[in-house]
């Protein structure tokens, strides 16, 4: 009888711990599931303001709250190429970005309180993540645009900037 609960205690133990493993294998599954992302669309960053950087007209979609800074392109799947994304902030610093749930590069341009560029920093993919960006001077506005926009069009620091109408 002893050799017997010595054989079956130990495989009661093993069944159980199995069982369990069973039952709680999907808690610790760690697969990294995609989401699916809808197709974004100009739409989608509507309203649009008109404004210029340098001599090149583009349309502004206004981020000025800190939930909309926050977003910010996140999420989205393209950048029309008329089109650029304006963080507009409370006063000048050095705002950090990161490419966090981005899909796409982009450019990111700093711009301070006279209109004026102060920092570039093109190409930036989303691989970079978690890396952050900060501007060489204090900034009260940020750009993103399609990655190229900068190169393509001259834009350097010192380049002037029209905002939107009422920012």
């Amino acid at each position: 009888m002893g050799t017997l609960r010595s054989v079956l205690i130990p495989v009661g133990f093993v069944v159980l711990g199995a069982v369990a493993w069973y039952l709680m294998a999907p808690l610790f599954h760690t697969e990294t599931v995609v989401p699916l992302v809808k197709e974004t669309t100009r739409a989608d960053y509507e309203p649009l303001m008109p404004m210029k950087i340098g001599e090149i007209e583009v349309q502004a979609s206004i981020a000025d709250s800190p939930e909309e800074r926050q977003l910010g392109l996140s999420g989205t799947t393209m950048l029309p190429s008329d089109v650029v994304k304006l963080f507009v902030f409370d006063g000048e610093n050095k705002w950090s970005f990161w490419m966090k749930d981005m899909l796409y590069s982009i450019d990111i341009i700093w711009v301070n309180s006279d209109g004026e560029v102060v920092s570039i920093k093109e190409s930036v993919a989303p691989e970079t993540f978690p890396e952050s960006f900060t501007p060489t001077d204090p900034a009260k506005y940020v750009i993103e645009t399609e990655a190229g926009f900068s190169r393509q069009y001259g834009i350097v620091p010192g380049t002037k900037i029209t905002l939107p109408d009422g920012i």
